[in-house]
């Protein structure tokens, strides 16, 4: 077996007995991803020398003994919205390729003092307003799957084709979520507040966070032990790594399926799902005793309620970015024609149409019709959810209603479309609970993945139910004829 091939679970244990080395692992990514970034395009920055000796630097600590941890000597990614200290961090957008800020996010910087390596930042749709970098200012990023179709972002490419360990990406609407079911990976979507937003850019701060991609689900448990947790910058997180404010039941979990959100699924879609939870809870020594129906009579109205608040957020956000403070400026004669140029050339056109739609849903006279029944809609879809879960532990949702998307073709770049591929993940976002995505087998040769949603702060069920699934399922990984 490669190097490239293990889990990152599996890397770290091999690194911490001293069976190889770290240069010898980060090496292996890299000769992996000279192999497959010509097709997949799913990287825009590596490290070259530096990062070489950073590993030459941790295996002399390895071998004296100074330094080992649950991470050490882990080479991990993390998509191009979340700030590395003195890296380019573009958002996807071509305005940003100048900006190298001075501090590094939380999350990445926790697994860095602990010694992990970050060596990649993997390519996103601009400003992160989509699942399926076509949006990119750079380039669209591939599935090793079937490269005429889209991975979802550069980090679950990179994954699924063994250039990768882990990822750290974020997750607004569920662009986490989908890529590691386009891609058939594990990508976990945690509680608000338990892993840290500092350094992250986002254009929706109701929805946006930090998560967690990788080819299992043993290296999310792995890492979230050394991400979570309170930090002095971000008030808004919480002091609870993860032993969870929630205990585990005595007995078998409760799994509720919210049978009428399923609707509009591929029928051989459905069926893939209705089959793995199925087998879930009929086999012996399953976490899950029980499945149920459950009524979620608003879930349907959370999309749009969510994109309804993503936009207003977009228009407020992204207003700095108009050449003088932040961005790249295009001048003018005067004022209003600056902003116009600028505006024009430095936001792509999903990014003007959130912007001017957010503008009109916060106008005085629509603030009512739209903006504030949004946020009534955002407790009603909480609230059913939070009942849900006190009778059940889990719900099964899906993640998608189809597999990956082509790469190419103007007939699927309907904007309603893509949005109706957040579906089943927006109003997850909007109740503010956890998820874990997890593969559960294929459609036409595709991976498909299983949404595991749980109440606030129970990952540690989630991540022992996705386990289990994950046994039982059997995608393997990673893709090795590209």
């Amino acid at each position: 077996m490669e190097l490239w091939e293990m889990s990152a679970s599996e890397a770290v244990k091999a690194v911490n007995k001293k069976d190889i080395k770290v240069r010898e692992l980060l090496e292996s990514l890299l000769n992996r991803k000279e192999q497959t970034e010509g097709k997949l395009r799913a990287f825009l920055y590596t490290g070259g020398e530096e990062i070489l000796e950073e590993a030459d630097n941790l295996d002399r600590e390895i071998e004296q003994g100074r330094s080992r941890d649950a991470v050490t000597g882990l080479p991990f990614t993390m998509s191009d919205d979340l700030c590395w200290k003195d890296t380019a961090a573009t958002w996807g957008s071509e305005a940003l390729q100048e900006y190298y800020p001075p501090f590094s996010s939380m999350s990445a910087r926790r697994l860095s003092e602990k010694g992990a390596l970050m060596w990649g930042k993997t390519n996103l749709d601009q400003w992160g307003m989509g699942s399926t970098t076509r949006d990119s200012s750079f380039q669209v990023t591939l599935n090793p799957w079937d490269p005429e179709r889209v991975a979802g972002d550069g980090s679950a490419s990179s994954l699924a084709a063994g250039s990768s360990f882990l990822s750290l990406v974020s997750d607004t609407g569920g662009r986490l979520r989908q890529s590691a079911s386009y891609c058939g990976l594990a990508g976990l979507r945690p509680t608000p507040g338990l892993i840290s937003k500092y350094g992250l850019m986002l254009f929706s701060p109701s929805f946006a966070l930090v998560g967690l991609m990788a080819r299992k689900v043993e290296d999310i448990s792995l890492a979230m032990k050394t991400v979570s947790g309170f930090e002095e910058n971000d008030a808004a997180t919480e002091d609870c790594p993860l032993k969870m404010k929630v205990s585990l039941p005595n007995v078998g979990l409760r799994a509720g399926v919210p049978e009428k959100a399923w609707e509009g699924l591929e029928e051989k879609h459905y069926w893939l799902l209705k089959d793995a939870i199925g087998a879930l809870s009929n086999e012996e020594n399953s976490p899950v005793e029980k499945t149920a129906e459950v009524n979620l009579p608003h879930f349907g109205y959370g999309v749009q309620a969510y994109y309804i608040i993503a936009f207003a957020e977009a228009s407020s956000q992204l207003a700095r970015f108009d050449g003088i403070r932040f961005g790249r400026c295009h001048q003018g004669e005067n004022l209003e024609e600056w902003y116009y140029q600028t505006r024009r050339l430095t936001f792509n056109r999903e990014a003007r149409r959130r912007t001017v739609i957010g503008n009109f849903f916060l106008n005085e006279n629509n603030y009512e019709i739209y903006y504030s029944r949004a946020l009534q809609v955002k407790t009603l879809v909480r609230n059913e959810m939070l009942e849900a879960l006190q009778k059940h532990q889990i719900l099964f949702l899906p993640v998608v209603p189809e597999t990956a998307p082509l790469a190419s073709g103007d007939e699927e770049r309907n904007f309603l479309r893509e949005y109706r591929r957040d579906y089943y993940c927006a109003p997850v976002s909007l109740a503010g609970l956890p998820s874990v995505v997890v593969p559960v087998g294929f459609v036409d040769n595709m991976p498909v993945g299983l949404q595991v949603v749980g109440s606030p702060y129970s990952e540690k069920w989630l991540l022992e139910v996705a386990r289990w699934i994950e046994k039982e399922a059997g995608v393997n990984l990673p893709v090795k004829d590209i």
